[in-house]
C-alpha cells in the first residue's frame, strides 16, 4: 500500500512539475529563457503559481525544487523557446524519417532504440545526462547513415557526424556544470 502512494506522489509531482513547465514556457515562448537558467525560472514559476492560487494540499504535499522538468520537450521549450523545440523535433524526425519508411529488419533495431528513447524522454530527462545524450547523438547518427544496400547490411556510421556530436553533449554538459574546458 505504501508503495501505491509513493508512485501517486510521483505522478502527481510530475503532474506539478509540468503545469511549472508549461507556465515557463509561457513567460518566454518564442525564444526561451536561456540555458542553464531553468532551474530557477521552474521556482519562480511555482512561487507564483502557489501565490496566486487557492491552495490545493496535495500539489503543496508534492512541491519540490526540482533541476529538471521531467518532460524533454517541454523543458527544451522552456529553455529554448518554441523556436528551438521545432528545430530539435525537426531534426529528430528528418533523421528518422526516412528511417521509419524503410522498416527493414536491420533498421527495426535503430527505430525502436529511438522511440523507446523518445517515449522515456516524455517522462523524464535524459538528455540531461551525458551518456544518454551520447547515446541519443550516436543513434540520430545511425540513422542518418541507414542505408538499403544489396546485401540489407546496415550503414557504416559518420565518425564526423558522432565526432561532433559527441564533442557537442561533453560541452553542453561541462556548461551545465559550471566547469571549464
Amino acid at each position: 500500500l505504501q508503495l501505491h502512494h509513493s508512485g501517486m506522489d510521483s505522478a502527481d509531482g510530475r503532474l506539478l512539475v509540468w503545469k511549472m513547465d508549461l507556465a515557463v514556457m509561457r513567460s518566454q515562448p518564442w525564444l526561451g529563457i536561456g540555458i542553464g537558467r531553468y532551474p530557477g525560472a521552474l521556482g519562480e514559476a511555482q512561487a507564483v503559481y502557489f501565490a496566486n492560487s487557492p491552495a490545493d494540499p496535495r500539489e503543496e504535499y508534492v512541491a519540490d525544487a526540482p533541476e529538471y522538468g521531467f518532460n524533454e520537450f517541454l523543458q527544451l521549450g522552456g529553455e529554448y523557446g518554441l523556436i528551438g523545440l521545432c528545430l530539435f523535433i525537426s531534426i529528430t524526425g528528418i533523421a528518422s524519417g526516412g528511417l521509419f519508411k524503410r522498416n527493414t529488419q536491420q533498421t527495426g533495431g535503430v527505430s525502436g532504440a529511438l522511440s523507446a528513447f523518445l517515449v522515456f524522454a516524455c517522462f523524464s530527462y535524459p538528455l540531461h545526462m551525458l551518456p544518454m545524450a551520447m547515446l541519443f547523438v550516436l543513434l540520430l547518427a545511425c540513422e542518418c547513415r541507414c542505408e538499403r544496400s544489396k546485401d540489407k547490411t546496415l550503414g557504416r556510421t559518420n565518425p564526423v557526424v558522432t565526432g561532433y556530436g559527441t564533442g557537442a553533449c561533453c560541452c553542453l554538459e561541462i556548461d551545465r556544470k559550471g566547469n571549464r574546458l
